[in-house]
């Protein structure tokens, strides 16, 4: 019989802290640890900065979901 180790609420959200830090690194959206923690252009405080991420985050998935579209019409009507 398996046991499945479960992860403690803290490490998941810590762990998806981490991963939403990353993924606003890569879409080029500067947020600071704290609304303290000043990031190279401080425009937003953090709460406002993840919303923002949010909205961008949206379009991106948008913009892939619409290039998939696409590309299956096109290989459709090939």
């Amino acid at each position: 019989m398996e046991s499945t180790k479960k992860l403690p609420k803290n490490t998941a959200k810590l762990m998806f802290k981490r991963l939403w830090l990353i993924w606003s690194r890569t879409v080029d959206h500067r947020i600071g640890k704290t609304d303290d923690d000043a990031p190279d252009i401080p425009i937003l405080k953090n709460k406002e900065a993840n919303i923002s991420l949010l909205i961008r985050t949206i379009i991106v998935i948008l913009n892939i979901v619409t290039c998939l579209f696409i590309i299956a019409n096109v290989i459709r009507h090939w």
